[in-house]
């Protein structure tokens, strides 16, 4: 009975730290894909502010064709902007999911430690 018990803490300990090593990589990869989001989204911000900037020195002075061009090209601007800053609260949102797995990986971790700990202080004092 107590080998038994013995395989099961270790298969569950096993398991715990499997599931926490692919939280782990899982988050990592999460943290790059928001990092590389949250570039891109700077990138945007920059140029639509650009866009802007050039758009205030004209003044009147450009004519409708080059009005349509930057409406145009603000509005694409816009468009990517707001994809790019929904896949960033994405990749935020899965990121705290993966935290959460990893934490209740740990937990299982430690639990089966101690049920391991446990069994021995019983079988020595048997």
């Amino acid at each position: 009975r107590a080998a038994a018990l013995q395989r099961e803490v270790r298969a569950g300990r096993q398991e715990a730290e499997a599931a926490e090593r692919a939280a782990r990589e899982e988050a990592a990869r999460a943290d790059r894909r928001a990092a590389r989001a949250q570039a891109q989204l700077e990138e945007l911000e920059k140029e639509a502010a650009e866009l802007k900037k050039k758009a205030a020195a004209a003044g009147g002075n450009h004519g409708a064709a080059q009005e349509a061009e930057f409406q145009r090209r603000l509005k694409t601007m816009t468009e990517q902007l707001l994809r790019s800053q929904a896949r960033a609260d994405e990749v935020t949102c899965e990121r705290a999911t993966l935290v959460a797995r990893l934490k209740a990986a740990q937990q299982r971790a430690a639990r089966a430690e101690k049920e391991e700990a446990e069994g021995r202080r019983r079988r020595a004092a048997a």
